[in-house]
């Protein structure tokens, strides 16, 4: 698939000024992955954040029901426990500082951590879509309405997504002879938009 790299000037987007995401940044699927690390990192530092607070509590009660209190211990044990949720929640801002630093490589690998939201990554999927349609051969082979189509594909089902396709249809597939090698993909592309509840056919 080619890339949208093309569109931007100077390092960002020349229409809504966006960082221009490294080529693998680019990649839907390796978004998709990233998005889940996120989801299960943000699940970890919410439940070790709850826990650690929930176990400072239960040792300040059991210091009060046991009538005893050693100060020295009960501060070695405050202490750790607090350290340990300070930790806990300098997390994110630990992720965000070594992806900064990697990025000094040339690599906007936070840029690319940034953009791993679900929003994030269906924005992507749309500007792939858009830069496909845009740059789309005047004679188009079945190589090129296929990368094309599979672009579209990843923008989220719905009005938009049915949009692209109609474009596609329109550059790809008006006028076609019924010989032509993408007639029978055509037909079904066709048939997709028509069945949809977006086109009167």
């Amino acid at each position: 698939m080619k890339k949208i790299s093309l569109l931007f000037i100077n390092g960002v987007d020349a229409n809504v000024g966006r960082p221009v995401l490294t080529e693998a940044c680019q990649d839907i699927d390796l978004l998709n992955l990233i998005a889940t690390f996120r989801i299960i990192i943000t699940i970890f530092w919410i439940g070790i954040s709850v826990a650690l607070v929930i176990w400072i509590m239960v040792d300040i009660m059991k210091v009060i029901a046991s009538g005893e209190v050693d100060t020295k211990k009960m501060f070695s044990n405050m202490s750790q426990r607090i350290l340990a949720l300070v930790l806990v929640f300098l997390v994110p801002a630990i992720i965000h500082i070594v992806m900064s630093i990697a990025g000094a490589q040339g690599v906007r690998y936070l840029d690319c951590y940034q953009t791993a939201t679900r929003s994030g990554i269906n924005e992507l999927a749309r500007d792939l879509a858009e830069y496909e349609l845009a740059n789309f051969p005047d004679n188009p082979n079945y190589n090129n309405f296929q990368e094309t189509l599979a672009a579209i594909n990843r923008v989220p089902a719905g009005r938009e997504q049915m949009r692209f396709k109609n474009e596609l249809w329109g550059k790809a597939c008006r006028g076609l002879d019924t010989d032509h090698p993408l007639r029978d993909s055509c037909t079904r592309l066709h048939r997709e938009i028509c069945d949809s509840d977006y086109f009167n056919c």
